[in-house]
């Protein structure tokens, strides 16, 4: 018997990659009677509602349920997809709408997808349950902006979803963190295994005993909202993984959706 999913995420001006979105969840193989879908809509000044409402109408009878939810915030700041907006004010709201779709999820798993990453692999919930771990992450990159914006020349492929913690701390006490290296990926794709580690999120597939731990919340942090949960979650004695074999395009703007459209490699 297969167990119960929610799939969710938060959703702010997404109207540009919804529409694909949606349909990579839609080629998730997996029985959709046994899925929930929610959506928070949190201060969206775009038709991201209506692309939702318009799932909702079209496929509300093969789910379970689809449940779309507001929860804005007062002047909360445009999000400019760069570190200093985030940074301010995006990362503790978001940290509060995470929260709140723990509450509101009662499913078996808790499928935590970000409403700009298009799920690839239509086996993933079928592969990450078989794994029978307590979260498990598809691997994504995130550089494509902001490696910039941190005035160094790395590489996009060095900001993955996935840090393990460097046994280092900075000046104020706070655990350094590093992304796990391209030479580590490539060792562990051959090896087809799973990667344990310290720091993950964007897309990952969680047991409900874990997110429902009244112990394990979001929080904000200059890194995001997912740090402080993974904290959480390794302090409470639970582990989390990486399959760096399955892969999730991430899609921080019209300019890379395109990229990703005329088939350029961002892998």
């Amino acid at each position: 018997m297969n167990p119960t999913i929610t799939i969710s995420s938060p959703v702010r001006n997404r109207a540009y990659i919804l529409p694909y979105y949606l349909d990579y969840i839609r080629k998730i193989n997996y029985d959709k009677s046994k899925i929930n879908l929610i959506w928070v809509i949190n201060n969206s000044t775009d038709n991201s509602l209506q692309i939702l409402e318009n799932f909702k109408s079209k496929y509300n009878s093969e789910y379970n349920r689809i449940k779309i939810l507001t929860m804005d915030k007062p002047n909360l700041i445009e999000d400019k997809r760069d570190k200093e907006s985030r940074i301010t004010a995006i990362y503790s709201h978001l940290a509060e709408i995470r929260n709140f779709i723990c509450q509101k999820s009662n499913s078996d798993y808790l499928f935590s997808v970000d409403s700009d990453i298009l799920v690839l692999d239509p086996e993933i919930l079928n592969k990450f349950i078989s794994y029978d771990k307590d979260a498990v992450s598809s691997l994504i990159y995130n550089g494509y902006l902001f490696h910039e914006t941190r005035g160094n020349k790395l590489s996009l492929h060095h900001f993955t979803n996935c840090l393990n913690f460097a046994h280092k701390y900075d000046l104020n006490g706070r655990p350094i963190f590093d992304h796990i290296s391209k030479y580590i990926l490539s060792k562990e794709r051959e090896n087809n295994l799973l990667y344990k580690v310290d720091i993950t999120g964007a897309v990952y597939l969680i047991k409900k005993e874990v997110y429902k731990n009244k112990n394990i919340r979001y929080d904000f942090d200059i890194e995001g909202e997912d740090l402080p949960w993974c904290m959480c979650v390794k302090r409470e004695g639970y582990k989390l993984y990486c399959d760096f074999n399955t892969y999730s395009q991430h899609v921080m703007s019209e300019e890379w959706l395109q990229k990703f459209l005329d088939g350029e490699k961002l892998d």
